[in-house]
């Protein structure tokens, strides 16, 4: 089901230059004021393999909320955002702590480490997160079905690029690359049930030697208009 008002959120859209893409994917993060989503995670590392189910609430104005748990529906983690900070809880060790939006996890029990949780689980976004604030400029890139675009946006002594793979027509991201100056962030590709799928049924995370493959079992959004709200069911 799919519905909203000024137009369909994230419905077929012919783009002819990078211009255009760029306009498109803002108003398509922009648009979204939530989502809830039931995925399956398989995080690979160096640790191994591990398997489990979740549970995504998401909004603008709430935060946060994230649910995993593994065989048998144990509870293995709950990870709420709350103002500027994250709140951890982990009922299996009986560990609970509370770190700063933008403060890296580490698991040496796992030998497992995260960027900022802020950072993390806007990579759970199942679109790409782009909003005008960012002042992102484009740096390269070309009309055509596929290409690439590449975006820049500089802070100080940081710049941070990011590498889009697409289809023009209709405009789809298939992966996304974002260096931080000469280092490689994040990469992740998007996968589609079929060619008229808005949304990715499967993203696959990469950060430093981890890999996360997320498989959306149900996927919500709630879509935001001038005029009114809908909601987009997919999956």
């Amino acid at each position: 089901m799919l519905s909203c008002a000024r137009r369909p959120c994230f419905e077929t859209y012919m783009a002819v230059t990078p211009q255009e893409v760029l306009s498109e994917l803002i108003y398509r993060c922009e648009s979204v004021e939530g989502f809830t989503a039931e995925p399956e995670f398989q995080l690979s590392g160096p640790f191994g393999r591990f398997r489990f189910k979740g549970d995504i609430d998401y909004g603008v104005d709430r935060g946060w909320h994230v649910l995993l748990s593994g065989p048998l529906g144990i509870r293995l983690a709950e990870i709420e955002s709350i103002g500027n900070r994250f709140i951890i809880n982990m009922p299996y060790n009986t560990m609970m702590t509370e770190v700063d939006i933008d403060h890296p996890v580490n698991l040496p029990e796992y030998d497992i480490s995260f960027p900022d949780l802020s950072f993390a689980t806007t990579l759970l976004m199942p679109y790409t997160s782009l909003t005008e604030t960012e002042e992102w400029s484009i740096a390269c890139g070309e009309a055509g079905s596929p290409g690439n675009i590449s975006l820049v946006r500089t802070d100080g002594t940081v710049r941070d690029s990011l590498v889009l793979s697409l289809d023009y027509s209709p405009l789809r991201v298939w992966r996304e690359k974002l260096w931080r100056n000469d280092g490689l962030q994040s990469s992740r590709r998007f996968i589609y049930n079929d060619k008229n799928d808005y949304l990715p049924f499967r993203i696959i995370i990469e950060i430093n030697d981890l890999m996360l493959d997320v498989k959306y079992r149900s996927l919500k959004m709630d879509i935001s208009s001038p005029r009114e709200t809908k909601t987009t069911e997919a999956l």
